[in-house]
């Protein structure tokens, strides 16, 4: 099997709009967290200003679903001037899209299902989303993980993943390992995904989430997944997938372990983190980079920091308002190989 030489990763600003969503995942901490109002406009530019003094490239706008149909929601859109979420999102992607060229931030929308018009309402400033398959076990959907998740049904899941298709909307996907589901349906979601991929070539990455138990949740005495269980998923993916499409494991996640997800077939990082809760000392994202870049050397790959626009994807059909002027600046600024590109980004 051949190899990839470039491993990536992106460094990244996690923003959570809200903790409010019509789930009830049974390993989600969303349900008994404080339930914050959407923030304004000016705490909005307020993050987009740190996130690039952090040094970040994406900011992740993350938030749950089905939230128009969410009173203290729908009240706080209403109080703002909006009729409805993705229309306060749409606004959003347009502050992100307005960053200065000297050092371009990018999104990436990871808000769960969406409809093909909302797509296509937010299609002129939108960069790429995240939809995770997650499961596509059909005990998952009767069990504590998803039994109060409607959201979470593979088929509304597959259907947001294939309308993205249909608009060339980029679309990062994956799995949740280690939430009961059998090894059979693991097999079937890597062939739906591969399957996809074959129509509209638009899925441009998979990523492998790992379980992790919650105190508080319904499924905090569930086990989590061994490294064995999260190494032969890693395996089973690049068997099963085609080759351009990368795998993600996230390395702050598994700093203990990168050489081996390197060596299970891993190419990509995902986004490492540059906040922490409210946590901005660089050290700690550093740390998970420079341990990368070691592992990557002795395994004979190099490391290079990513937008989250796959390479493949800085093309006009993918991202039309970006491409060529912020996209190229953009490419240009961070396609330097570590170590050089996270000492410009910190001088």
């Amino acid at each position: 099997m051949p190899q990839l030489k470039t491993v990536h990763y992106c460094l990244s600003y996690p923003l959570v709009l809200t903790r409010h969503c019509a789930n009830k995942c049974g390993y989600c901490s969303y349900p008994h967290s404080e339930k914050r109002t959407l923030p304004s406009k000016k705490s909005l530019l307020a993050v987009i200003r740190q996130a690039i003094a952090l040094g970040a490239v994406q900011v992740e706008l993350i938030a749950g679903e089905g939230l128009d149909s969410i009173y203290a929601v729908s009240k706080n859109l209403r109080y703002f001037g909006y009729a409805s979420f993705i229309d306060y999102l749409h606004d959003l992607l347009g502050y992100v899209e307005c960053t200065n060229s000297n050092h371009p931030l990018f999104s990436l929308v990871n808000v769960g299902n969406l409809g093909f018009a909302e797509l296509e309402r937010l299609r002129p400033k939108l960069c790429a989303v995240q939809v995770m398959l997650e499961s596509v076990d059909v005990e998952v959907q009767s069990s504590d993980a998803h039994r109060d998740a409607p959201c979470k049904v593979p088929e509304r899941r597959l259907e947001t993943i294939l309308q993205c298709g249909r608009l060339a909307i980029p679309v990062a996907t994956g799995c949740m390992l280690g939430i009961g589901e059998s090894e059979a349906s693991q097999v079937e979601a890597l062939e739906i995904i591969a399957q996809v991929h074959q129509r509209y070539g638009h899925i441009q990455s998979f990523e492998i989430q790992t379980f992790w138990p919650q105190p508080g949740t319904l499924m905090a005495n569930h086990p989590a997944p061994s490294v064995d269980d999260l190494l032969t998923m890693i395996v089973m993916a690049r068997d099963l997938l085609p080759m351009d499409i990368p795998i993600i494991v996230k390395a702050q996640e598994h700093p203990a372990i990168i050489k081996e997800l390197l060596q299970a077939g891993v190419t990509d990082f995902g986004g490492i983190s540059v906040r922490r809760e409210d946590e901005t000392d660089p050290s700690f994202w550093k740390a998970t980079i420079e341990r990368a870049r070691i592992a990557c050397e002795e395994q004979g790959y190099q490391l290079h920091s990513r937008l989250p626009l796959h390479p493949a994807y800085y093309q006009h059909q993918y991202y039309p308002s970006g491409y060529p002027g912020r996209l190229e600046q953009a490419h240009q600024y961070h396609r330097t190989p570590h170590p050089q590109a996270l000492q410009a980004q910190h001088p």
